[in-house]
Formats: structure tokens, sequence, C-alpha cells
């Protein structure tokens, strides 16, 4: 995505929903023809949940650095546990507070490293 920040990164997008959705539309119908109310659920969570997301994402893509992206694409899903203790009382279990420390520690740390190893390196003469 960040390679494309010049052209269109919504292509990759794009490309990969379609190719997702192909892969899914078998599974759909095994059970049987969706109910209006599966089909109105469907549709919304690919507008709000998949969709304006996506075509935030590509558009902010150009102007962010790539560990910036990194870290926003990590955000969702490390923060799933906390929305759902916020908003339905669940406690996250220790394993998934652990694996969520983790992920940062791992991510901050590479941050780290990358940071001071593009600071020692010496200007390239051109």
């Amino acid at each position: 995505m960040r390679k494309q920040k010049d052209s269109n990164p919504a292509d990759s997008f794009t490309l990969a929903h379609l190719l997702t959705f192909l892969a899914a539309l078998p599974f759909c119908f095994s059970g049987g023809m969706p109910s209006a109310k599966s089909w109105a659920g469907i549709f919304s969570l690919g507008i709000f949940q998949i969709g304006i997301p996506s075509l935030l994402y590509a558009s902010g893509i150009a102007r962010v650095t790539a560990i910036s992206a990194v870290f926003i694409t990590m955000l969702e899903p490390l923060m799933n546990p906390v929305w759902v203790f916020v908003f339905a009382g669940e406690k996250p279990s220790v394993n998934a507070v652990a694996g969520g420390a983790v992920i940062l520690a791992f991510i901050s740390f590479r941050s780290f490293v990358n940071y001071r190893r593009s600071r020692g390196k010496a200007p390239s003469a051109s």
C-alpha cells in the first residue's frame, strides 16, 4: 500500500475485497438463503466496517510513514477486547491482554531499532 502512495492505493483494497467476496460467496448460501435481516447486516458491515475505513485508509496512507500505517492497522484488533469491555462489560482474558502487550512491545521495539538505524546512516552523496 505504501509503495502505491503516488498512484492509487485504493486499487489494492478493491482487488482484495473483490477476491474475498468471490471466495466467500458460496458459503453465504450453504445454509440456505440468508434472511433480509442477515442481508442488511452484511451490507451494513460491508459499508461501515470495511468499505469506508478502507477508503479512508487508502487516502491517508500517502500522508503517513510506513510505521505509522502499521500502528494504525494493528490498533483495530488490539482495541477489540477494550471496546468489548467498555460496551459489553466482558473482561478480556489474561491471554488477550498478554498478546496485545507482546504485539505492541515488538512493534515499538522494531520502530525504535529502525529509527536508530536511520539516524545513524550518513546522507548519501548524489
